[in-house]
């Protein structure tokens, strides 16, 4: 994520990358798929609107391959994990 756009242009590194990722109140979803790690959207789940879409990010070699439409059906080859956020992640 820190290492690709807008990131960059916002001169935001991996650590606020991070920050925003385990801030409370944020939903992160994982795809895995039979090449590994996919891609990951962050929902955010405070404020008027609850469950706005704040990132999508998607591994730059699958961009252009339907990995959103995939996560977005359930597409029966991609696997969604979720965190909800915290620490923990």
């Amino acid at each position: 994520m820190a290492a690709s756009e807008p990131w960059l242009t916002l001169r935001r590194s991996y650590e606020i990358s991070l920050a925003i990722l385990t801030e409370p109140g944020k939903e992160v979803h994982v795809a895995i798929d039979d090449r590994g790690l996919a891609g990951f959207l962050i929902l955010d789940l405070r404020g008027p609107f609850t469950g706005y879409i704040q990132t999508v990010c998607v591994e730059p070699a699958r961009r252009g391959c339907g990995v959103g439409r995939r996560a977005r059906t359930s597409d029966a080859g991609l696997e969604l994990l979720t965190f909800v956020g915290g620490p923990a992640l």
